[in-house]
């Protein structure tokens, strides 16, 4: 999970938005675990980048749970 955090860091949300940084997150935690994982959610948010680097950061401590306590395959 530390090489996953070390590539898509918050700072590339301000380029990319919070949707395609999530997106890019996602692919990246599946090919790292194989455990799949399905998106619904809007191309654009509209969030301050605070709140937008709050909620990656959530994702990210939430799937790394997923790997380290629920033996989920998706």
């Amino acid at each position: 999970m530390h090489h996953i955090v070390n590539q898509l860091r918050p700072d590339l949300m301000g380029e990319r938005g919070l949707a395609v940084a999530i997106k890019d997150y996602v692919k990246k935690f599946l090919e790292y675990t194989d455990i799949e994982c399905i998106l619904d959610l809007p191309e654009v948010f509209v969030l301050s980048k605070d709140q937008s680097i709050t909620i990656f950061r959530i994702l990210q401590e939430s799937l790394n749970n997923v790997v380290k306590h629920a033996q989920a395959s998706r």
